[in-house]
Order: structure tokens, then C-alpha cells, then sequence
């Protein structure tokens, strides 16, 4: 009777350790207590982000060490909050483009409601609403509206010739014959020094292909003045003349509604 007890309590234990949600171990914390101590508050913030991110539970054992640190490192919450101004989340959409820098502030702001005070994550979520979602306040004042009149694409890619893999092919097969008698020749072995130096060559000479694309838009703003955008891609697309966009010099251009270009 006894060690039927004793089994049935070992499966129990068992099932329930097997369903209780796992762990994520807590290096990130470690690694962004290590960051701190560098006064890196940067890195340290992207590692306790990530770490509170990645659990499929965030356990209060968690988030109050992260707050904790918060508190105690009022440089934490400072850049935080910049990464929700309005000059920081333009950045973010030159770099990564409107529809997906919306989607990454929204996920920081999932973390940073977590440790910032009630009023600052009012102001930081009214600043995404008001760029991402076109409501009217201090962040959206910022931008200004017209028209492009003139766009110019210029090509500005880059092949891989190759040269460096020749270049590399032709000194390895001469390496080789320097360094060979006429008896220990062997052909076989000139190709394979050939295809080592070719991979040296490649490797230290040549460059990847690169797609660029340089586009200079002219925009006739609402005010009546000319103004010049500089934008690169990877394709060669660019927006229609013709379409009326909002802008924040100097990098900020998107197209937004027909009706705020009269």
C-alpha cells in the first residue's frame, strides 16, 4: 500500500512538472546587470526587454527584479522613453518602413507599460498613436504636407566580377609549378591549387553583388516652397509624382491622404 502511494505521488509530480510553463533562464538579467555595471543603459534595457518578452508567462518574481533595476538606474527609463519620441520613431520608419516600425512600437510599448509610471506611458503611447495612427498632437505637429512633383531613380548597384577568384586561380596554379619539379608535376594538384586560390582570391578581393537604388524626390510643399528627399533602396521603386505625402526633414517622406495636399 505504502509504495503504491509513493508511485502515485511521483506520476503526479511528474505530470505536473511537465504541464507547469517553462522557464526561460535568466541570462538575458544577468547579461543586462552586466551591461549596467559598463553603463551601458542601452544594452542593459534590450536585455531585460527580452527577457520579459520571451517568457510565456511573465512571472512577478521577473518583473519586479526588472523594476527594480529601473528604479535604481533612472537611465533605464530615460532611454525607454526616448525610444517613443517622435524623432527616434522617424528614424525607425526611414529604416524600417511605416507598417513595420508601427508594429515594433507597439511591442516596446508592451514591455515599457510594464515599468514605466502611469503618465509617461501616456505620453509615450499618445506619441505612437498620434504618428502611426494620424491622430493630432505635439508629435504629429511636427510633420508637414505637399506634393512630389519630380522623382529621379539612379542605379547604383554593384556586380561581383569575379576578379578577385582569377586573379586568386592564376597565382595558385603559378605557386604551384614554382614550387614543383618537372618529376613531381602532377596535374591534378595544379587544379586544386588553382581552386584554392580562386576561393583565397574570392574570399579577400571580391564583393557581393549590392542592389541600390538612389531616388531624389522633389516635393512642392503646402506653403508653396521646393524642397529636396534623398532616399535609398534595395529596388527601384520610389512614389508617384504626383501623390501627396507628409514629411519631417531630413529623411522622414511618406504618402498619406489625398486631402491634406489642397
Amino acid at each position: 500500500m505504502k509504495f503504491t502511494l509513493t508511485f502515485s505521488l511521483i506520476a503526479i509530480s511528474v505530470v505536473l512538472t511537465a504541464c507547469a510553463p517553462a522557464r526561460v533562464s535568466d541570462t538575458r538579467i544577468k547579461d543586462g546587470i552586466q551591461a549596467l555595471s559598463a553603463k551601458d543603459a542601452p544594452t542593459a534595457y534590450q536585455y531585460f526587454e527580452q527577457h520579459i518578452e520571451k517568457l510565456s508567462v511573465s512571472p512577478e518574481a521577473d518583473l519586479a527584479t526588472v523594476r527594480q533595476y529601473v528604479q535604481s538606474n533612472p537611465e533605464l527609463l530615460s532611454y525607454g522613453q526616448s525610444q517613443f519620441e517622435a524623432e527616434s520613431l522617424y528614424a525607425d520608419i526611414e529604416k524600417y518602413g511605416k507598417s513595420s516600425s508601427g508594429k515594433i512600437a507597439r511591442n516596446r510599448l508592451a514591455f515599457f507599460k510594464k515599468i514605466a509610471p502611469g503618465a509617461m506611458y501616456g505620453d509615450a503611447e499618445s506619441c505612437v498613436e498620434q504618428i502611426f495612427d494620424g491622430l493630432q498632437g505635439e508629435c504629429s505637429r511636427e510633420l508637414a504636407y505637399g506634393v512630389i512633383v519630380d522623382a529621379q531613380t539612379v542605379n547604383k548597384s554593384t556586380k561581383n566580377t569575379g576578379a578577385g577568384a582569377q586573379l586568386g586561380s592564376v597565382y595558385g596554379q603559378a605557386a604551384y609549378i614554382d614550387n614543383t619539379s618537372v618529376y613531381d608535376y602532377s596535374a591534378t594538384s595544379q587544379v586544386n591549387s588553382a581552386i584554392v586560390g580562386a576561393l583565397v582570391g574570392s574570399l579577400l578581393l571580391d564583393k557581393p553583388s549590392q542592389q541600390r537604388f538612389d531616388t531624389t524626390y522633389y516635393v512642392r510643399t503646402n506653403a508653396g516652397d521646393m524642397i529636396e528627399f534623398k532616399r535609398i533602396a534595395k529596388e527601384p521603386l520610389h512614389i508617384p509624382v504626383g501623390t501627396c505625402v507628409e514629411f519631417k526633414e531630413p529623411h522622414y517622406l511618406e504618402p498619406t491622404n489625398q486631402k491634406r495636399c489642397p
